[in-house]
């Protein structure tokens, strides 16, 4: 975890003369998580704490309540629609954090960020070695489990 932090901290907000991040308040998300179950709220709640924008994109309408509630951006939908994607702000945003269950669903939202968001950084679970792989095979900028 320590190193994802790190590693999207870096890239999203590079330290200025002050050694301070920058912040910029504006409505597009720097970051774009797609399912928010517990490992998609350790990710959320890391880059919220280094001041990061980030949108939420969940399809179970409870949770989707509940997070709305707390003050998240989140959109309730299948991140596999395309017009999901771009109404949560992929054309803006600067990464992409994928914790999908399913890894049809993994390897489906990793081709399609590739193919329309070519400047996205794609981070992506792997449930297992296989998955990984086949993740790493992609082509994928990260791949954790």
């Amino acid at each position: 975890m320590k190193g994802i932090d790190k590693l999207l901290s870096r890239r999203l907000n590079p330290a200025d003369d002050t050694g301070e991040a920058p912040w910029v308040e504006d409505d597009k998300p720097q970051v774009i998580i797609v399912g928010f179950g517990r490992f998609g709220q350790v990710i959320g709640r890391l880059l919220m704490a280094n001041k990061m924008r980030i949108t939420v994109l969940e399809r179970d309408i409870s949770a989707v309540n509940l997070m709305r509630n707390y003050g998240y951006k989140v959109y309730f939908g299948d991140a596999t629609q395309l017009e999901l994607l771009r109404s949560a702000g992929a054309e803006e945003a600067q990464s992409i954090v994928i914790t999908c269950n399913e890894p049809e669903d993994t390897m489906r939202l990793v081709e399609m960020c590739q193919q329309h968001f070519p400047h996205l950084h794609i981070l992506a679970r792997a449930r297992g070695r296989v998955e990984a792989h086949e993740l790493l095979q992609a082509g994928r900028d990260a791949v954790f489990s």
